[in-house]
């Protein structure tokens, strides 16, 4: 066999152990899964989330997002990424383009079913939305991303949620909401 076929082998296997590693993490993650849960730990804690297989306990102490706006009645739809929000405060009015504008509040509470979960239950106080409730959503959160895999190659890897509402009962509003970074103290 020459150098460049066992090379090749090499590299191949190490892509084939790479999948099947990533395969796992991604059932792990996505069925619920924490490092804490596979140890037998865990936690109800509001804000708390359990940090790997050390035990500790970790509050969450800011989040920010990516934010993601389509106003269908002026053809505008745009993203940001919010400045550093604290949860259970109304944050800063944050601006997504021309589309909307408000103060994004978030509160992060225990998952019932999963234990070692989160919620992050938001709600933007949207300019547009004038009769209606503003948009809510709960995003639920383990403290991880997802790690891409070629089997699912058009899913979200950041953990999101989605809510449309109507302006004047008329023209809809898509809205985004998408944790892009977290903090834990």
């Amino acid at each position: 066999m020459s150098r460049d076929q066992t090379i090749g082998q090499a590299i191949g296997q190490y892509e084939y152990d790479k999948d099947i590693h990533m395969d796992q993490d991604i059932a792990r993650i996505s069925s619920g899964l924490s490092p804490c849960q596979e140890n037998g730990q865990r936690t109800r804690a509001m804000h708390f989330y359990c940090d790997g297989c050390s035990g500790e306990l970790q509050k969450v102490s800011s989040l920010q997002f990516l934010v993601t706006i389509n106003t269908t009645f002026n053809d505008c739809i745009a993203t940001i990424k919010t400045p550093w929000i604290q949860p259970s405060t109304k944050g800063e009015k944050i601006f997504v383009g021309g589309c909307d504008e408000g103060p994004l509040q978030f509160d992060v509470i225990s998952d019932e079913q999963e234990n070692d979960n989160m919620i992050v239950s938001l709600v933007f106080h949207s300019s547009v939305i004038e009769d209606a409730s503003p948009p809510t959503c709960k995003i639920p959160f383990n403290g991880t991303y997802l790690i891409p895999s070629a089997k699912e190659p058009e899913m979200s890897l950041l953990p999101h949620c989605f809510v449309m509402d109507s302006r004047e009962g008329y023209h809809m509003t898509y809205y985004w909401f998408k944790i892009f970074d977290w903090n834990f103290s």
